[in-house]
């Protein structure tokens, strides 16, 4: 119960723009609820950028033992160059890379 409130909570106070700095090992969370993404790895910033740009830096999430996404991989494989705001973006990229 308390994660179905501190999700809502997080969703409210994005939809509302406010800052909320919170620090977790969960990409899936990062990406439905983060537009800005710090990873820190050995007491060192080595990514500070949009969430959505995430995908483009596998080698570093890795580094910093963050578990690779299985849509981070796919978007890779396919050799799609986009954002990636939402796990629900995936689908859509998919279909259009197919009609390509």
């Amino acid at each position: 119960f308390r994660r179905v409130l501190f999700r809502s909570m997080l969703a409210e106070r994005n939809r509302r723009g406010t800052t909320i700095l919170f620090i977790t090992h969960d990409i899936e969370m990062v990406l439905r609820y983060s537009r800005r993404s710090v990873v820190i790895s050995g007491g060192q910033i080595r990514l500070d950028m949009p969430t959505a740009g995430l995908h483009q830096y596998l080698d570093q999430l890795d580094t910093a033992g963050i578990l690779i996404p299985d849509q981070f991989e796919l978007l890779q494989a396919l050799d799609l160059h986009t954002t990636l705001t939402s796990t629900h973006e995936l689908g859509d990229l998919i279909i259009a890379a197919q009609g390509d």
